[in-house]
């Protein structure tokens, strides 16, 4: 009896009885954002948007925000402070607004698997129609085995970019940026973390997947993007650097992946890894069309299953995995191997900038051993590889 009512009375609280407190400045409109320079305003914030708040019960999904200073969530969710309640938590009222990190961080983002209150799979669960831009994670743990991203577990209708994900990741089904995403765009995203396993007493030996950029995905593009991080884990369903599952009509251009695989325990032959790929792990759907352009792999980078080495030829060679049938569809590949010294050289920043006029891809050739977003652009003069600037 006595269990009996606890449960009741928990049922009864508030989704998390973290300290919140509302921004000083902006009203939540496009030209007036909110705006956060607090763990405790951003949870005002994630409040707001799903209608739990002292502003009224009703989810104001529309709200626009940016952040003006980097954020430390771990001072209002960790281990023993509860897991993180992700921003648009019900899909029947997901995030519409605008999102502006500003190119700041927020570091130790923590969720977990609680019966007590709806899961969260991200800093955002549910987004349609948003705009989610120039946000750095540093540090993200989500212990959970449903589809996760440090960014936003489902987006529809979305335009994605200027995303940094950095430090040490823990994840089971963790993709990167975005976890489901469809009808939208995904650009400018880099993925420099190192995942690992997360502890979960419920979920000890089950499978893991990972995808460095995206997850599940329809009716997408992703555009100037790069993995170059590593994975360490024992065993993996699938696991790959840009996109885990390309369903339908899926776009994937001037992109860069490197870094490192390392499935510890896999019993599997290095001929037999099918779904650990530098690119995609699976093409999937009825009607795939999944095109792929002027995209590049490290030559350094590397999968070892067991302690064996997956060849070159394997990792690259099978660039789209899928049941015969799938494959048959249109399905056009551009992606090659770089070289270090392609690499170094500003070639392959100069063939990802791809004669653009703004400068996307650059490289300072004196310091940079690879190309980065956002770096000097590499020009062609005299026949000779240079560095504006």
């Amino acid at each position: 009896m006595k269990k009996t009512l606890i449960v009741v009375l928990s049922a009864l609280l508030p989704l998390m009885a973290w300290a919140q407190t509302k921004p000083t400045a902006g009203n939540g409109t496009p030209d007036n954002p909110y705006q956060i320079a607090t763990a405790e305003q951003l949870v005002w914030f994630q409040e707001l948007i799903n209608g739990n708040s002292s502003e009224g019960a009703e989810p104001n999904t529309g709200a626009c925000a940016k952040l003006t200073a980097n954020i430390d969530l771990s001072q209002v969710c960790s281990p023993t402070k509860g897991g993180w309640v992700a921003i648009g938590l019900n899909g029947a009222h997901p995030y519409k607004g605008t999102f502006d990190g500003q190119g700041h961080t927020i570091s130790n983002l923590y969720a977990d698997w609680d019966d007590e209150k709806p899961g969260s799979w991200g800093l955002f669960n549910y987004v349609d129609g948003a705009t989610l831009k120039n946000v750095r994670f540093n540090n993200v743990t989500i212990a959970h085995p449903n589809s996760s991203a440090a960014l936003v577990f489902t987006a529809s209708n979305c335009e994605i970019s200027d995303i940094v994900l950095e430090g040490q990741v823990r994840g089971l089904w963790f993709y990167g940026i975005a976890a489901n995403i469809d009808h939208a765009t995904l650009s400018r995203c880099a993925n420099y973390s190192n995942l690992s396993r997360a502890t979960c007493e419920r979920y000890v030996d089950g499978p893991m997947g990972f995808g460095g950029i995206a997850g599940h995905t329809r009716e997408v593009k992703v555009t100037d993007c790069v993995f170059d991080g590593t994975v360490t884990m024992d065993y993996a369903h699938d696991v790959t650097g840009l996109v885990a599952d390309a369903q339908v009509s899926v776009e994937i251009s001037n992109c860069l992946v490197g870094g490192s695989f390392n499935l510890a325990k896999s019993t599997k032959e290095p001929s037999e890894y099918q779904y650990v790929q530098s690119l995609f792990a699976y093409v999937n759907g009825t009607s795939p069309n999944v095109l792929v352009k002027n995209c590049f792999v490290d030559e350094r980078f590397s999968v070892t299953y067991g302690g064996k080495a997956v060849s070159q030829e394997n990792v690259l060679g099978s660039l789209m995995y899928g049941p015969p049938q799938f494959m048959e569809y249109n399905m056009y590949s551009r992606a090659y191997w770089a070289s270090a010294s392609d690499l170094s050289s500003g070639r392959i920043a100069f063939m990802l900038q791809d004669g653009r006029e703004e400068s996307v891809w650059g490289q300072t050739l004196s310091t940079q051993a690879k190309p980065v977003l956002g770096g000097k652009q590499v020009y062609v003069n005299s026949g000779s590889l240079n560095c504006a600037g």
